[in-house]
């Protein structure tokens, strides 16, 4: 198992329980699409997944391992882009993420194929991102996932803002990982995302996590 969930529980400091007793695992080739009402903690459950946040009791374990002992290096198997577009970009233009990226996880020698991007967003890869809308920077930050075809994916909410091309060109990415088993969890509401991508279905409801048939 990629990631296995035991007894999750989870609160802010000073507010109510937002998660409660969460168990559940996720396998390296599962589909999953979560979803649940706006406030519900499904962006909480993620940074938890990813060790951003500790549990308030339970646990998280990434590949048999419990994530408050886990270092940055052992969560190179998996990508995680937040529901914020601007907070997964670092860089000032594109380009510069995609540079980042490319360090991050093939090392000084490994190059990425700039021609490989299909998206009229290759023509801006130099624009600032103070020049670009609130959807061209979540297709920015969706333009490195094709590069990561072999790493968990964890992504929350990744077609708000997108125009209809590129909705399409995410399912299709979708598709495409779906056909070579590849794994990933996303959080969406998006009833554009065709739920033959996925394989399994959660619902986030009063603090509670529920599968769906």
């Amino acid at each position: 198992m990629v990631f296995e969930v035991r007894d999750l529980s989870f609160a802010y400091p000073g507010g109510k329980s937002l998660l409660q007793n969460l168990t559940f695992s996720l396998a390296a080739s599962d589909r999953v699409l979560l979803r649940g009402d706006n406030g519900s903690g499904k962006s909480t459950l993620l940074l938890l997944l990813m060790g951003i946040l500790a549990p308030s009791s339970g646990s998280v374990k990434l590949n048999g391992q419990e994530s408050r002992k886990l270092s940055a290096d052992q969560y190179r198997g998996v990508f995680y882009s937040g529901q914020s577009a601007r907070e997964s970009l670092f860089g000032l233009v594109p380009r510069h993420d995609i540079e980042l990226w490319r360090l991050a996880a093939f090392g000084r020698n490994g190059e990425i194929d700039l021609t490989t991007l299909d998206d009229p967003l290759a023509a801006k890869l130099d624009t600032p991102y103070t020049s670009l809308s609130g959807g061209e920077m979540r297709a920015c930050a969706n333009l490195l996932l094709p590069f990561f075809a072999e790493r968990f994916w964890l992504l929350d909410e990744p077609t708000v803002g997108l125009d209809t091309f590129r909705q399409q060109r995410f399912a299709q990415i979708c598709a495409e990982r779906a056909a070579n088993g590849g794994g990933m969890l996303i959080v969406s509401h998006d009833p554009a995302l065709a739920e033959e991508l996925f394989d399994r279905f959660l619902l986030l409801e009063n603090g509670r996590l529920r599968e769906l048939k």
